[in-house]
Order: structure tokens, then C-alpha cells, then sequence
């Protein structure tokens, strides 16, 4: 049988005061041959009554039976249909996709039949109808993003495209991760082929004070998920680093004795030291640059979180100096001394 081109996965859960402009988004977009499924993952608010306001063929609603998590109503709606379509997008329902997303997606990926999964940059702001002036910019190319997803998720996870290919396995979100169960999956996915970012501007991302990795209470919780699934990618490099190293290396606010903390210091270094070393090659010089910078100010972050204090030690300066080979010395004093 041969499958349908596109289907869209929308989860959502009380989330009814941003759906329309969600839904309204996707069946706006000009390429037009999609399904979309809307997983509702029982809701307590009227995404019914939203949903039934469109006379769109294309929406296809489910509803869990009772509350399943994202994870679970994401592997939920995986199983039913990636068999049917050649390709598989995310959307969430409060996020907003510029008109020509899909059509600029789906042709990068049918023109490259390799990669696995493609995202795009996108607008992180509070109100959608005020763009930031300044937003960072995601890795796009495969060799960059698998460094990059040493330090963050990498993607917007509801503007990515899959190729549904993937999925023929036991390939799926990990319900044991609550807050950041699409890192999660990133890193098992890259060590599969190429996933890229296209360098377009083509979501617009809702920020939310008490979104899972933003809310205080769950902070914790989030940093040490965060930590397993590091650790767990380091090892993909070569790097056997317990969860507890990670989440002392990049989250700990504890404070360190001088001797432990030079320690630590000299394993941050000789870790970007072999990363630069094997990893760096395959890089272009801008990506490269990037990556210097990115060390350095990780170093500079442990440094100060870790033992402050030493701030203006010359030992500490000297040992850096000496140590690190990822970056020229002036680029070094350049990105850390401030």
C-alpha cells in the first residue's frame, strides 16, 4: 500500500485558549495534502467544542481515555499511523507555524532522502504577535548538532518533520522522562543518521513561565533527567561520565574545596580537548568558532558556580592556559575573562 505523503501529530491538554490559532496554522499552510491528528490527552477544558468548530476533513480527533503524559499520547499516536505516511511532523498546541513551513521541510527532505529528521529555527516569545528582536539560532548541520546535543536539545520539538522510516523499530519517546523527552529521543535518533535544522525562521514558540523545564518546582527534576540523558550521549563519544558528574559539571550550584574544583576543572578541559580533537574536522570554520566560544563560557559557568572565589587566581588562570587545546589562547582569555 502506498502511504499518504504527511501526517501532523498535535498532543494537547487544557490547552484550549491557544488550539484554534494552532490548528488554524497548520490547515493555513501551503502544502495541503496532510492529515492532522489532535491527541487530546483528556482534557478538562472545551478542546472538543474547539475541534468540532472545524469543517476540515483533514482533522482526525483522538481522545485518551484517561491522562496518559505527552510521551505516552506521543507513542500512542506513532502506533497508529506510521505506517501509513512517509513522513510524520510535531506540532504543540500553543505553538504557531508560519504558512510555508511543510512545503519547505517536506522538499529538503525528499531532495535529501537521508535524513532522518528536520527542523527550523524559530521565535521563542511570550506574545505571538510581538517578535523578539534578537533570537539564537539552532546547529543545522548533522555534524554540528551532534556536538550540540552534548549541551541542549538542539530543536524545536513541535517544528520537526520525521521521516517515518525511523520508526519501523521499537523507536519511541521514553515515558520515564517527564520534562525533556524530546532530547531524549534526539540522542537516539542521531546515532541512526542525519538530522539537520533548515536555517528558516518558520515557528513561533509560546514561552510559559511554568512550562516543565521553566517551572521552579520542577527544576530539580529536570536537570537531573537532563544529567541521565548526557551522560548516557557521552558515552556515545567515548566518555564514561556518571549522572551525578554531569549534573555537577553543568547544573551544581555547590561549592567546590580549591583541589577538587582544579580537579574537576582539568576533566571539563581534557573532555573539549578530545571532543575538539576528533569531533572538530568534520566542522565548518564558523561552526568551529561557535564551538570554542560555547566551551569556554561552559568552563567559565562550572568556574563560577563552582568556586568563585578563585576568580582572579593565577594558578587557575595558568592551569587553563596551559591545558586547553580547543581554542587559541587569546580566543580563551577573550571569551572568559568578563
Amino acid at each position: 500500500m502506498k502511504k499518504k505523503t504527511l501526517a501532523v501529530l498535535l498532543p494537547t491538554y487544557n490547552s484550549a485558549q491557544y488550539l484554534k490559532e494552532s490548528i488554524n496554522s497548520i490547515l493555513n499552510q501551503t502544502f495541503k495534502g496532510f492529515d492532522l491528528y489532535i491527541l487530546d490527552d483528556c482534557s478538562l477544558d472545551n478542546t472538543k467544542i474547539i475541534v468540532d468548530g472545524f469543517n476540515d476533513d483533514r482533522i482526525k480527533y483522538i481522545k485518551n481515555d484517561y491522562n496518559l503524559g505527552i510521551s505516552e499520547t506521543l507513542n500512542k499516536g506513532l502506533f497508529l499511523i506510521k505506517e501509513q505516511y512517509q513522513f510524520i511532523a510535531r506540532m504543540d498546541a500553543d505553538d504557531w507555524a508560519f504558512s510555508d513551513r511543510f512545503e519547505k521541510q517536506l522538499n529538503y527532505l525528499k531532495q535529501n532522502k537521508d535524513v532522518l529528521m528536520c527542523g527550523t529555527q524559530g521565535y521563542w516569545t511570550s506574545d505571538l504577535n510581538n517578535l523578539p528582536d534578537f533570537n539564537w539560532q539552532y546547529e543545522n548541520s548533522y555534524e554540528a548538532i551532534k556536538i550540540s546535543l552534548l549541551f541542549s536539545a538542539s530543536f524545536g520539538h513541535s517544528s520537526i518533520v520525521f521521516n517515518s522510516d525511523i520508526f519501523k523499530g521499537n523507536l519511541k519517546y521514553n515515558s520515564k522522562v517527564d520534562t525533556c523527552e524530546d532530547w531524549d529521543l534526539w540522542t537516539k535518533i542521531v546515532l541512526k543518521g542525519e538530522i539537520v535544522n533548515l536555517p528558516y525562521f518558520l515557528m513561533k514558540y509560546r514561552v510559559h513561565q511554568l512550562s516543565n523545564h521553566r517551572d521552579k518546582s520542577k527544576q530539580k527534576i529536570h536537570f537531573e533527567e537532563r544529567s541521565r540523558i548526557i551522560a548516557s550521549y557521552w558515552s556515545q563519544f567515548g566518555f564514561d561520565l556518571e549522572s551525578k558528574t554531569i549534573y555537577k559539571f553543568y547544573y551544581s550550584t555547590k561549592k567546590l574545596n580549591a583541589e577538587q574544583f582544579k580537579m574537576d576543572l582539568k576533566v571539563i578541559v581534557n573532555l573539549f580537548n578530545e571532543l575538539s580533537q576528533n569531533h572538530f574536522k568534520a566542522l565548518s570554520k564558523k561552526e568551529k568558532l561557535h564551538f570554542q566560544y560555547r566551551f569556554s563560557r561552559f568552563i567559565l559557568s562550572f568556574w563560577k558556580r563552582a568556586n568563585p572565589k578563585s576568580r582572579k587566581s593565577i594558578k587557575v588562570w595558568l592551569l587553563l592556559l596551559f591545558n586547553i587545546k580547543f581554542s587559541n589562547k587569546y580566543l580563551v582569555l577573550k571569551n572568559m575573562y568578563r
